[in-house]
């Protein structure tokens, strides 16, 4: 059984509380401005749930816990809190299974190569919305590393062209 690390504990918690507030904030889990903040966060604490053997028997035991212990802390209501927090975890957790495999797939098949290409990591993230920073933990840990500056370069220009979409439309 894969243990939490220090680090991981520390991001679930603080992942945990901070999406807590923010939807009591009447922010919601999306695509777009806030909301994809909510998101990423979100996703960043499953991430790290995901790589613990505990992830699918103790999450929602998990969520109990915090939001029971915020509730003594804070006046606020914290009613849908963890339904939106699910919600969020179980459609990534379909996204996630797909992504990692396709990872994993991929380090093996090219398996001397110690930096991934950034157009590996940019398809993750085009195809899947899968953040880049998740790819370059899971690359950390085959000791590898991914080409950031590829990557921020087609990040940037896949922006600029959306935009120019965007102002035709």
């Amino acid at each position: 059984t894969k243990q939490f690390s220090l680090t991981a504990r520390r991001i679930i918690s603080d992942h945990t509380r901070t999406a807590a507030m923010l939807i009591q904030e009447w922010l919601s889990p999306s695509n777009e401005w806030r909301g994809y903040v909510l998101r990423r966060i979100i996703r960043r604490m499953y991430f790290q749930w995901y790589q613990s053997d505990e992830v699918n028997t103790k999450i929602r035991e998990y969520l109990n816990h915090t939001l029971s212990l915020l509730k003594k802390f804070y006046t606020q209501s914290f009613d849908g809190v963890e339904e939106n927090i699910i919600a969020e975890v179980t459609q990534f957790d379909k996204t996630i299974k797909n992504w990692k495999q396709m990872l994993e797939s991929y380090i093996q098949d090219n398996n001397e190569l110690k930096v991934l290409p950034w157009q590996e990591a940019f398809k993750l993230y085009d195809t899947f919305w899968y953040p880049v920073d998740l790819t370059i933990e899971v690359a950390q840990s085959h000791g590898r590393t991914v080409d950031i500056d590829g990557y921020e370069k087609a990040f940037e220009s896949a922006k600029e062209t959306a935009r120019a979409w965007s102002s035709k439309k």
